[in-house]
């Protein structure tokens, strides 16, 4: 699948920029229960690798993360855009979600537009997908405060616990199927289903 997110790297013009992570050499003790989800395992070896990713970077003195799993489709993408969305970031913002899919969307919380390309759902939101977001590093005290074996997956905990923001409208996917479905599908289709505060 490297290969594959490669190509999209090179597509959207940043191959030559991103570093990849191999997550078979993480350590993965101690090792939770296993939850009767389909998929607990490798989303728990996953949110290792996530942390593992953001510990490396804070030792390598990274002051803004962007994190892409190599599962990634970018879709629509828009340079401008993503650019809009970043310099709309508030001082005190700690996640931005580039792809994301609110698991519940007939119960989605309003989302506030912070500019043309940048938003935030109010309210307690269920915001997920590690595919591709950003950190900002200056929190990474709170990031590493994060225990895999302890909180959960990794997308989730970020929403539930950090001031998250999203991309708008969202240009990254899981480029997969699941369980039958599109997920490239199941991601545009659930953010259509976004209401706007007015």
């Amino acid at each position: 699948m490297l290969s594959r997110a490669f190509r999209e790297f090179a597509e959207i013009g940043i191959a030559d920029r991103v570093r990849a992570f191999d997550g078979s050499f993480v350590d993965r003790t101690p090792q939770p229960e296993p939850e009767a989800k389909y998929g607990w395992h490798t989303r728990y070896l996953t949110s290792i690798s996530h942390r593992e990713i953001w510990r490396q970077s804070a030792e390598d003195g990274v002051r803004r993360l962007l994190v892409i799993e190599d599962d990634i489709g970018f879709i629509d993408w828009d340079p401008l855009a993503f650019a809009e969305a970043i310099a709309g970031l508030p001082d005190d913002w700690q996640v931005l979600f580039a792809g994301y899919i609110l698991p519940d969307p007939e119960n989605l919380p309003p989302a506030r537009l912070l500019n043309d390309h940048l938003l935030e759902f109010q309210g307690d939101a269920d915001v997920r997908s590690g595919v591709c977001y950003a950190l900002n590093m200056a929190y990474v005290d709170e990031f590493l405060a994060y225990d895999p074996s302890r909180d959960g997956v990794v997308d989730r905990w970020l929403s539930k616990n950090l001031r998250t923001l999203c991309v708008h409208p969202l240009m990254a996917v899981e480029n997969q199927v699941l369980r039958g479905r599109s997920k490239p599908e199941w991601f545009l289709d659930n953010a259509k289903q976004i209401s706007f505060e007015s």
